[in-house]
């Protein structure tokens, strides 16, 4: 024979019992989305600041290897000052059938205020130079730079640091570059040496 219902209990959860149970589920859920929304803006920032310092230093790069790989030319010489550099170097131009060759030429690299960026230009010797708006921005959204040259020492004197630079003949130890860009790309100043072959 079958057992009495009243004998038969039957376990289960109440309403009440699941309502706290999703409160307490919903509690846990809301502060895991908010560290991860937290943590997931910290990281964006971290890639855009990091994204913006490796334009920095590529810009400088560009501009480095430029430097390095000049050479003593008398007829174009070096010419620095604390926002630009004129140098000899070997600049690429088309020839008529569209082949590129490497010549002899002069290299610029400067500030250009007006569009805030940090210009590269180049033309073959003995071409004149091109206007401004021929140059290459090889770092945008420059607020300042700053450039020194390191005199060699002669004797006992030690080398030292320069703002302006001005030889036919001679060229300087080294280049110091400072780069300041835009607050707002979340970074202080850069600052880059480059030490030149031709020394």
């Amino acid at each position: 024979m079958g057992v009495p219902n009243e004998h038969r209990r039957i376990e289960a959860f109440s309403l009440l019992e699941l309502l706290v149970v999703c409160a307490i589920i919903g509690v846990i859920g809301s502060a895991i989305a908010v560290t991860l929304a937290v943590g997931l803006r910290v990281w964006e920032r971290a890639q855009a600041l990091g994204g913006a310092q490796t334009t920095t230093l590529v810009g400088l790069e560009i501009m480095g290897r430029d430097l390095q790989n000049t050479f003593p030319l008398y007829a174009v010489g070096m010419e620095g000052t604390s926002e630009s550099v004129t140098f000899p170097g070997l600049v690429s131009q088309s020839d008529s059938t569209g082949r590129r060759a490497s010549r002899i030429g002069t290299i610029k690299c400067y500030h250009d205020r007006g569009r805030q960026a940090l210009v590269k230009k180049n033309w073959v010797f003995p071409c004149p130079e091109p206007p401004d708006a021929a140059g290459e921005v090889i770092l945008p959204e420059v607020t300042e730079v700053i450039l020194t040259y390191l005199a060699g020492g002669s004797g006992r004197r030690e080398p030292q640091w320069q703002t302006s630079w001005h030889s036919r003949t001679n060229l300087p130890l080294a280049v110091k570059m400072t780069v300041r860009r835009r607050p707002e790309k979340g970074q202080s100043a850069t600052q880059k040496t480059f030490f030149l072959h031709n020394s």
